[in-house]
C-alpha cells in the first residue's frame, strides 16, 4: 500500500514539475494566459508549491498586475526556505522596485526584499545609498554599519559612515548657532544657520521645523507670490515633521489664504486642522471665521469658471 502511495506521489510530482517547466517556457514566450493556467494546475495539485507561486507572481509582474504579484509574495512563508528560493523572491521585489514611479515606492519594495534576507548585500547597499541620498542618515548609517560587518571590502562603507556623521555634526552645530541667535532676537543670522542645518540634514526634525516657521513668517510678511510659494514649501515641510503642531498649520493656512485663488482649498484644510488640534483655542475661533469666508470666496471663483 505504501509502495502504491509513493508511486502516485512521484507521478504527481513529475506532472507538477512538467507543468512548471512548461509554464516558465510560456512566460518567456509571453503566452501569459497559458502560463497562469499551468501554474494554477500545479497549485491545485499542491497548494504549498512555492515554485508554482513564484512563477505565477513573476507572470503577473510581466503583465503589470502588480497587486496580484505582491499579494502572492506577501503570503509566501519565508521560514525554512532555501537560499535559491529567497533570492528569487528578492529578485521579484527588485522587479517591483524597478517598475516603481515614485522613489518612496522603490524604497518600500526594497525594504520587503531586505525583510526576506537582511544579509543580501546588493539590497542593503542600495537601500543605504537611497536613504543617504534622501537625507535619511540614520537609516543609511544602520545599513552601512551592517555592510561593514558582512561585506568583503568594508572600507568604502566606513568612509560613508564617517561622511554622514560629519554632515550630522555640521547640521547640529549650525542648529545650535541658529537657536542661540534666535534667543538673542537676531532673526536674520538665526534663519541663515537654521537653513544650513535643515538643508544639510533634511530629516533633522527641529531644524526643519524652526527654519520653516522662521523663514515662513518672513516670507508671509513679504507677501508677493514668489515669496508665498516658497513659504508654502517650507511650511509644508514643517507640518510634515510636526503634524500635530498648531502654529505650523495656522501659519501655513494664513500663507495659503494670502496666496489667493489657487490655494484656498489648502488654506481651508489647514484651518480645519487647527480646529481639530485645539477646538477651544483662540486659534480655532479665528479659524472658524476664516473658513466661512474662504468657502464663500472659493465658491465664487468656482462659479465663475462655468
Amino acid at each position: 500500500m505504501r509502495f502504491k502511495i509513493t508511486i502516485v506521489f512521484c507521478i504527481s510530482l513529475l506532472i507538477a514539475c512538467a507543468h512548471l517547466k512548461e509554464a516558465e517556457t510560456a512566460s518567456k514566450n509571453r503566452d501569459y494566459e497559458k502560463a497562469i493556467q499551468l501554474c494554477r494546475t500545479a497549485i491545485q495539485q499542491d497548494s504549498g508549491d512555492v515554485q508554482a507561486w513564484l512563477i505565477l507572481s513573476e507572470v503577473y509582474i510581466h503583465m503589470d498586475s502588480m497587486k496580484q504579484s505582491l499579494n502572492i509574495l506577501s503570503n509566501l512563508p519565508l521560514k525554512n526556505q532555501s537560499r535559491k528560493v529567497k533570492n528569487r523572491i528578492i529578485g521579484q521585489y527588485w522587479m517591483h522596485a524597478e517598475k516603481a514611479v515614485r522613489p518612496e515606492k522603490t524604497i518600500e519594495y526594497l525594504l520587503l526584499a531586505e525583510q526576506t534576507d537582511s544579509m543580501h548585500i546588493a539590497t542593503v547597499d542600495t537601500l543605504a545609498f537611497l536613504f543617504d541620498k534622501s537625507g535619511q542618515y540614520n537609516e543609511a548609517k544602520r545599513r552601512y554599519n551592517r555592510l561593514i560587518d558582512i561585506a568583503k571590502n568594508p572600507l568604502s562603507y566606513m568612509n560613508r559612515v564617517n561622511a554622514i556623521e560629519n554632515r550630522q555634526a555640521f547640521a547640529t552645530d549650525e542648529y545650535e548657532k541658529g537657536m542661540k541667535a534666535l534667543r538673542a532676537g537676531r532673526k536674520k543670522p538665526a534663519e541663515e544657520h537654521l537653513g544650513k542645518a535643515a538643508r544639510t540634514d533634511p530629516w533633522f526634525t527641529d531644524a526643519v521645523y524652526r527654519y520653516g516657521m522662521l523663514a515662513g513668517s518672513r516670507l508671509y510678511k513679504e507677501g508677493h507670490q514668489e515669496a508665498l510659494e516658497e513659504a508654502i514649501l517650507l511650511l509644508n515641510k514643517a507640518v510634515k515633521v510636526k503634524p500635530e503642531d498648531l502654529e505650523a498649520h495656522y501659519l501655513l493656512a494664513k500663507v495659503c489664504e494670502r496666496k489667493g485663488q489657487s490655494s484656498l482649498g489648502m488654506a481651508i484644510h489647514h484651518y480645519q486642522r487647527v480646529i481639530q488640534l485645539a477646538p477651544k483655542s483662540q486659534y480655532a475661533k479665528t479659524a472658524k471665521t476664516k473658513i466661512k469666508k474662504l468657502k464663500k470666496r472659493k465658491a465664487f471663483w468656482e462659479k465663475g469658471k462655468h
